[in-house]
């Protein structure tokens, strides 16, 4: 689970206005479930005239925080990244963590604050604009090292001095880096080496992203005058840069989970929680069959469906490790679920008869847009949410992970995803254009298509079910409109 919704609710509704915030909030974050809960009591008008007046103090000073922020990390991240390379002893390492847990959480409080600026100021604004953001940074890094690469070989003494300085800044930036089992650039050299390759064979007349980055517009260079578009540009990039520091957070827990792991159980640490890692630690308990069942788990967690939001329909009692580990079905729970409420009994939902129904409905349903499409030719259109202006026609490239596709296979591609993360960079900055199931005008890949003049669409539902790859569509990141011209094979 991301978070409890209804607690972002019962924060907000402490909010001055929170009535027209809210909406603003589910916005720009992309919730298309609009419907809003509370769990906790309606505050009172004395509570919320203090967090007015407290709020207002912090909108204003919010900048000035977050520069203080920035330098804050920057100083305590070198210090830490200094301790961990030198320590060896486990049992230091994790105190080590503990002590950094202690001292960074207790500042990171005004990135919500940022949060809510940037998310009001740009809904102000109101227009898809780029702000010369940090985002561009690891792109522009990244090209650089391609040049490198390019002119002096991967062999070169040029382009391993150009790498290190890559990794000592973006090293922890890839695809699902808010994971500590994740690999990355700075725990494994090699898969940065094999993107250079992939991405060296690729058209050469691909745009740098010196090419793409955004040239103002006469009326953007008026407007950046206003205090409402320097306000936006601020808070977006202090965002962005709050959002990076988290990314080093996780990439410094990460290097000591995996100098801990050498010293114990290697890889299967990342299996333990860390009360129970700190018990591996200071007690010595072998915890070998937690591990083992906790890798079946994770192997039927891989055959769920994906969902963006869960409604629990009552009290949750079960343990999932207890007996056999059985596939939960949404389609089943989705009908189960009105019934359920009807009866007031539970059943179970975790059958392997429902498996077999959800493949049984939906090669009915298979057969049934089939037999639809043969008789009705007119052209499909979706429609989702424009972050990023252009029109954009070409080819669709669906994708589940980063991790089977290669650098050359998005050139001149639209990408389709569910949603995305910071660690899609390299892959935008070579494609044409951009469709999500999920996303929002301040994701971070509308924010990086708006600087790459990459047309965008986000938010589109159950688009990932309509499109496959091979399929031709036409974006337009202006309406928010997805138009699907050829059905691959058809």
């Amino acid at each position: 689970m991301y978070y409890e919704i209804s607690s972002w609710y019962d924060i907000l509704r402490l909010l001055p206005f929170s009535k027209k915030i809210i909406p603003v909030w589910q916005g720009m974050l992309g919730v298309s479930n609009e419907e809003i809960s509370f769990s906790k009591k309606k505050p009172s008008f004395f509570l919320k005239c203090r967090i007015a007046l407290l709020f207002c103090y912090y909108f204003f000073v919010s900048q000035r925080k977050m520069q203080e922020l920035d330098r804050f990390f920057q100083e305590r991240y070198a210090s830490y990244s200094k301790r961990v390379d030198e320590e060896e002893e486990a049992q230091a390492l994790y105190r080590i963590f503990l002590e950094m847990k202690e001292d960074l959480l207790r500042e990171w409080d005004i990135t919500l604050i940022n949060d809510m600026v940037s998310f009001i100021s740009t809904h102000l604004y109101g227009k898809k604009t780029a702000f010369s953001l940090e985002t561009m940074k690891p792109v522009r890094a990244l090209s650089a090292l391609k040049t490198v690469a390019r002119k002096h070989g991967l062999d070169s003494e040029e382009y391993r001095r150009e790498k290190q300085s890559y990794i000592s800044a973006y090293g922890d930036r890839i695809e699902g880096e808010l994971k500590l089992e994740t690999r990355t650039y700075r725990t494994n050299e090699e898969l940065l080496d094999r993107w250079i390759l992939d991405s060296l064979e690729a058209d050469s007349a691909e745009k740098d992203c010196e090419e793409t980055s955004c040239s103002e517009k006469p009326y953007e260079q008026k407007q950046r005058k206003s205090f409402l578009y320097r306000l936006a540009e601020s808070s977006c990039n202090n965002r962005e840069i709050s959002r990076l520091h988290r990314t080093r957070c996780f990439g410094l827990m990460r290097r000591i989970v995996d100098k801990i792991g050498e010293k114990t159980i290697g890889f299967d640490l990342y299996y333990l929680s860390l009360d129970e890692l700190k018990e591996l630690l200071f007690s010595g308990k072998d915890f070998s069959l937690k591990v083992a069942r906790e890798k079946e788990l994770r192997k039927a967690y891989e055959r769920l469906p994906v969902l963006s939001r869960v409604k629990l329909l009552g009290k949750v009692d079960r343990d999932p490790l207890a007996g056999e580990i059985r596939v939960l079905n949404y389609k089943f729970v989705k009908g189960k679920g009105s019934r359920e409420e009807k009866s007031g009994k539970s059943e179970d939902i975790f059958s392997s008869e429902s498996m077999n129904l959800e493949r049984k409905e939906e090669g009915e349903a298979h057969d049934r847009i089939a037999g639809r499409e043969e008789v009705d030719s007119t052209p499909r259109v979706f429609f989702g949410r424009g972050v990023s202006k252009g029109v954009f026609r070409g080819e669709v490239l669906k994708i589940k992970s980063l991790q089977e596709v290669r650098a050359t296979e998005a050139k001149g591609k639209i990408l389709l995803s569910y949603s995305t993360d910071p660690g899609w960079f390299p892959y935008l900055n070579m494609a044409g254009g951009l469709i999500t199931e999920r996303g929002s005008l301040l994701s971070h890949s509308a924010i990086l298509a708006r600087e790459l003049e990459k047309p965008a669409v986000v938010n589109i539902p159950n688009i990932m079910a309509e499109l496959h790859s091979g399929d031709i569509v036409e974006i337009d990141g202006d309406l928010g409109i997805c138009s699907v011209i050829k059905q691959k094979g058809k």
